[in-house]
């Protein structure tokens, strides 16, 4: 889980490791064969429903990686049904 810790600012990182963790991780969404255009749409979905109160924007990036694992498992399960 040290991409969570690479999204989030909030922890002290050199960054260039940031970087490079970074890139693997979205490297591994285009391997996965994760479906980009349904993740763009959940996250402008979670931006617009964020965006109407600014106490909920904190939450916007944890939301996102959720989304992500989200429709990264239901992918798996898709391809063991396969």
């Amino acid at each position: 889980m040290s991409f969570r810790k690479a999204f989030f600012r909030v922890t002290d990182m050199d960054e260039t490791l940031r970087r490079s963790i970074e890139k693997r991780f979205f490297d591994r969404i285009v391997e996965t064969g994760v479906q980009i255009e349904l993740m763009r749409y959940l996250q402008d979905e979670a931006h617009k429903y964020a965006s109407f109160k600014p106490e909920r924007l904190t939450a916007v990036s944890m939301t996102y990686c959720l989304l992500f694992i989200f429709v990264r498992l239901m992918n798996d399960l898709y391809d063991k049904k396969k």
